[in-house]
């Protein structure tokens, strides 16, 4: 008997150890000058160098963001360019990579691929997060088939209003959450990026983890999804259950 004690344990030690980080953000490379990007950055996976360049301040928002709502311990998976470019492949790559070390990862990236989702969903045990495109348009779901595994996070953003989508924002049911978007404000000055309302969603799952360390994939989205989430009418038919996060911190 305590030998099958012994073994669960062991078993259990190597699961929090394999997702001993909170948070990966796939993007460029952030400013590791700024604090709230030190305190948290614990590896860096550089399949490409964007530093000194607006790519880095975009991720370094990300970072802000997360941060500041809880996040204490981020992989910065790097595949952008300083002019923004990167290749599907090294972003599967990277997928690949933080998918091994912790139970959230934020793409921050698109456009939205089926075969981006079909590694999403070969690790059921994580979520990712993701962006849907930007095409102000309604998703035909059938080019994106595996996007609906449980443990994918499709986003779309709302406007200022924190009540409707924004004009560019694509819709449908594989879209299953909507964040603050427009002018989010940060030390870097204030921009517009799904990824950015994103960071704040990725707070609030580090506190779930926490909280809730035997929760992986499909059951951290739900109890986010109980806990931090709201309806909105006016999502009804755009975004998967009318689901909304509308907190700004």
């Amino acid at each position: 008997m305590k030998q099958i004690i012994y073994i669960i344990g062991l078993i259990l030690l190597i699961m929090v150890k394999a997702y001993s980080v909170e948070l990966s953000i796939v993007a460029g490379s952030p400013h590791q000058e700024y604090d709230f990007v030190r305190e948290v950055l614990v590896e860096r996976f550089r399949l490409q160098d964007s530093s000194q360049s607006s790519i880095s301040d975009h991720t370094s928002r990300i970072f802000y963001f997360a941060q500041k709502n809880g996040v204490k311990s981020i992989i910065s998976i790097e595949v952008l360019t300083g002019a923004g470019s990167g290749s599907y492949e090294q972003v599967m790559e990277g997928m690949r990579f933080a998918a091994t070390r912790s139970k959230v990862i934020l793409n921050a990236l698109g456009p939205l691929t089926n075969s981006w989702c079909q590694v999403m969903a070969s690790y059921p045990s994580v979520v990712f997060m993701t962006p849907v495109n930007s095409d102000g348009k309604i998703v035909d779901t059938s080019k994106f088939p595996d996007c609906r595994a449980a443990n994918i996070l499709i986003v779309s953003g709302l406007d200022t209003s924190l009540t409707d989508l924004h004009s560019t924002q694509d819709r449908g049911d594989i879209v299953r959450l909507a964040v603050p978007f427009v002018n989010l404000k940060s030390p870097i000055g204030s921009a517009s990026s799904r990824a950015y309302g994103m960071g704040i969603v990725a707070g609030k799952m580090a506190q779930l983890i926490r909280a809730n360390p035997e929760l992986t994939g499909a059951e951290l989205i739900n109890l986010f999804f109980k806990t931090n989430t709201i309806y909105l009418e006016k999502l009804e038919g755009k975004v998967k259950a009318g689901r909304a996060f509308v907190t700004l911190e």
